[in-house]
């Protein structure tokens, strides 16, 4: 055998070799249940140590079998841990994943999601305190003629119109009145 390196390494390992900062690094797959195989098989990887990549990091790679999956680093070596006398070619990091941006997003989209949803409530509340106060004739005309005459509580206040006497709905009218202004203050 000669001591031509390009005769005794084949081009991927040449490639290693030349590749300045490469490190390596061992990863695990999610299992079926979409965890990481705790005692699962590690495959090595290689990247680049400008990637900052540590152990307990997610990582990008590029599966025979599933194309880019995410994985977690078991393990991070200093150098390049590469078999130079085998015919192994590793694989590269796609990338690490820096879910920061995400995070931020999510976190912006709870909050809009929170604002939106206690907007919505005050705007159902005012609506129902317009139909009770259209219901009891506590609104001017043509307020009242722009609330819907369909509301619940235009119906349960009809219905009562009907079994219980006028006086009783005027106290029922007035009591949401004080009701409302000592809510207010």
């Amino acid at each position: 055998m000669s001591n031509n390196p390009l005769l005794k390494y084949s081009p991927y390992q040449l490639v290693n070799i030349l590749t300045p900062g490469m490190v390596t690094l061992r990863v695990r797959f999610k299992d079926e249940r979409n965890n990481y195989a705790v005692n699962g098989k590690e495959y090595t990887y290689k990247a680049l140590a400008t990637m900052e990549i540590k152990v307990g990091d997610e990582v990008i790679v590029e599966s025979p079998s599933s194309g880019f999956v995410v994985v977690v680093v078991t393990e991070v070596d200093e150098f390049a841990d590469i078999n130079y006398e085998g015919n192994s070619s590793y694989k590269w990091v796609v990338q690490k994943v820096d879910p920061t941006a995400y995070l931020a997003r999510k976190e912006k989209e709870n909050q809009a999601i929170e604002h939106l949803k206690r907007a919505k409530s005050s705007v159902v509340r005012d609506a129902e305190i317009a139909n009770i106060k259209a219901a009891f004739g506590l609104l001017p005309p043509s307020i009242a003629a722009s609330i819907p005459g369909n509301s619940v509580t235009n119906q349960v206040v009809e219905s009562l119109a009907g079994q219980v006497p006028d006086s009783t709905l005027n106290i029922a009218a007035h009591a949401f009145q004080q009701a409302e202004l000592i809510l207010s203050q």
